[in-house]
């Protein structure tokens, strides 16, 4: 499976590497799937676990069905790809 990291961050030259940053999800709080490629403009792969592969991504309109979550608000626990994510996070250079 392979799934798309899209990040949305509220710069704020105040807080240097510390961003506010949401993530696009679906309603199971899962990065969306690179099925909808269409939609996505697909970036190098980032991270990769034994059944999916990650890939940064960009789109302008935020397909059916998916959200912006506030980093702050996921966890192991709420999010599936969380692990992703943080790498994701951390490969870009932020900090929360």
């Amino acid at each position: 499976m392979e799934k798309l990291f899209v990040a949305k961050v509220d710069f704020d030259p105040e807080l240097g590497r510390k961003q506010k940053i949401a993530v696009l999800l679906d309603s199971n709080f899962e990065c969306p799937e690179k099925t909808q490629e269409n939609t996505f403009d697909i970036g190098l792969s980032f991270y990769e676990t034994p059944s999916t592969k990650y890939f940064f991504a960009s789109c302008e309109q935020t397909p059916e069905d998916t959200e912006y979550v506030p980093v702050d608000s996921l966890n192991k626990d709420n999010c599936p790809d969380y692990e992703a994510i943080e790498a994701a996070i951390k490969k870009l250079g932020y900090e929360r």
